[in-house]
């Protein structure tokens, strides 16, 4: 797997960095974390560019993000109206040549709890679920209606979702709550990911293809924050 290495911030904070150790560290010990991810994940939590602030900047006080596309192609109206997630923060890039994407979202539902949702688009050469993770045991196979090509599964519990192309590409999505070690998620949310997850399937490789290089990118900037 090709990684795609991130710029690093010059905004560095102690509690920054033992969250972010500690969360990519959870994740990867779970199956969860393809290389690139790992890196979004240093870079947007080691470094310190954290999406878990408190105070003015927590999730509870960012205000919602109105824009149609959220890290350039996620359905915003989807989240809001299938999934009742409000977006208030993303970071997210895109390598035409590198064949890969990456997406952090940090979402609130209408009850108040903050989540975070990862998107994960890479080459991947793999021909079944137990070369992509060792917790296989606890997916069972996802089926898209009308999608021929490709094979899916999805966890359990409903935090994570994987698509494998027939071209060797996989695309992830996982989803937990905010705080720390929490990953459990509402009956509302499994209900909808899934149609969510097929639109994601749809638009993430052309996206992928046709938008070139983006760089490191954070909305709202941390300047506006």
């Amino acid at each position: 797997m090709r990684i795609i290495k991130r710029p690093r911030k010059n905004c560095r904070s102690d509690n920054d960095e033992d969250y972010g150790a500690r969360l990519v560290d959870m994740l990867s010990r779970r199956g969860h974390v393809l290389p690139a991810l790992s890196v979004l994940l240093a870079c947007v939590l080691i470094s310190g560019c954290s999406f878990l602030k408190s105070g003015a900047n927590s999730p509870e006080t960012l205000p919602p993000i109105a824009e149609e596309k959220v890290c350039g192609v996620v359905p915003n109206k989807t989240l809001r109206e299938r999934l009742s997630l409000e977006v208030v923060k993303y970071h997210y890039d895109n390598s035409s040549s590198g064949e890969s994407f990456s997406c952090m979202l940090l979402v609130n539902t209408r009850g108040g709890v903050s989540h975070v949702m990862t998107i994960e688009y890479q080459p991947e050469k793999a021909t079944q679920l137990s070369d992509i993770t060792d917790r296989y045991r606890s997916f069972s196979p996802l089926s898209i209606k009308g999608k021929e090509g490709g094979s899916g599964w999805v966890k359990d519990d409903y935090t994570n979702l994987f698509w494998l192309y027939p071209n060797d590409h996989l695309l992830v999505l996982y989803v937990f709550e905010e705080r720390f070690g929490d990953e459990g998620i509402s009956g509302n949310l499994k209900a909808g990911l899934p149609g969510f997850f097929e639109e994601l399937i749809n638009d993430i490789p052309s996206y992928n293809r046709e938008a070139g290089s983006i760089p490191f990118t954070s909305v709202p900037s941390k300047d506006a924050t």
